[in-house]
């Protein structure tokens, strides 16, 4: 988990689920990201009606979601609360409505489950708190804001903040960072395959990745020392401490991507395998017998 936020344009029609094991987007459609805090100017375009909470019986974490008409309208009809508390920063919010408007989609979402995932406890009522500033404006809300978006030292009466390190921009904390696709790099979708999940024990799970290492190429990215067998042996000891932890390792090498996901029930490990199309495709030969 990056603990990272996406601002996401998408024609994607129905029921929106952000899945903690499966992307609910593309990369392609990511017009913002943001880690370890929740722009301004993003929460602009959502009012409270487009909260799509959690559901961890579901493994999904909360959402926004909202048609893109009514986002760029709250945006707009917001912009002179924004600027009220936060001066300086008209370019930088005119930019961003821009490069949402330009993708030209039904859709403006923003994915925080990853977010949510670093404070499950209270992430969720924080974000309520602070989508309702921009209709009333309270002190409460403006601290909230602040500290979703991770500002530092801010001044009340002058109404500016710290630069947090000289590597974050000051707009960071309004606008995120422009999330760029590199054209000529194919787009990595992760998959994931349910008759790939297995209740293991130790034993079984070591076993399993001894045969993902004869399953899939020199290249693919996958190598068992990276997976260091010693610290699973450490993960196994914090899951029978925390019956609901879980863990996620990736292994990522070129364009090929294998995402392990650990629970513990039943005193076993449920492993899940997917990849990007080429490692699925690799995976479904395993012999698990």
């Amino acid at each position: 988990m990056s603990n990272e936020a996406y601002l996401i344009a998408s024609n994607k029609t129905g029921a929106i689920k952000f899945d903690l094991r499966k992307s609910a987007f593309t990369w392609s459609e990511v017009v913002a990201n943001s880690p370890m805090a929740l722009p301004i100017g993003w929460m602009a375009f959502f009012d409270e009606a487009c909260l799509i909470e959690e559901d961890e019986d579901d493994d999904s974490g909360p959402g926004l979601v909202s048609p893109m008409s009514d986002a760029v309208k709250r945006f707009k009809s917001r912009q002179k609360v924004i600027l009220d508390a936060f001066p300086g920063f008209q370019s930088a919010l005119a930019s961003l409505l821009e490069r949402l408007k330009a993708r030209k989609m039904k859709r403006v979402m923003a994915d925080v489950s990853e977010l949510w995932g670093y404070d499950p406890d209270s992430f969720t009522s924080e974000l309520k708190i602070c989508l309702r500033w921009f209709e009333k404006p309270t002190v409460k809300g403006l601290e909230q804001l602040i500290a979703m978006s991770s500002i530092a030292d801010y001044d009340t009466e002058k109404r500016i903040f710290a630069e947090i390190d000289p590597d974050v921009p000051r707009e960071f904390h309004l606008v995120g960072y422009e999330y760029e696709v590199d054209p000529e790099s194919p787009e990595e979708e992760l998959g994931y395959d349910k008759k790939l999940a297995f209740d293991l024990d130790m034993k079984g799970l070591k076993s399993l990745i001894k045969k993902i290492e004869k399953v899939l190429p020199a290249d693919s990215g996958f190598d068992p020392d990276d997976m260091m067998l010693d610290e699973l042996d450490l993960l196994e000891d914090e899951l029978v401490e925390n019956m609901e932890g879980s863990c996620n390792l990736k292994i990522k090498k070129k364009n090929e991507v294998l995402t392990y996901e650990f629970s513990k029930p039943k005193k076993l490990f449920h492993v899940q395998l997917g990849g990007t199309p080429v490692v699925l495709d690799l995976l479904r030969t395993l012999k698990t017998d």
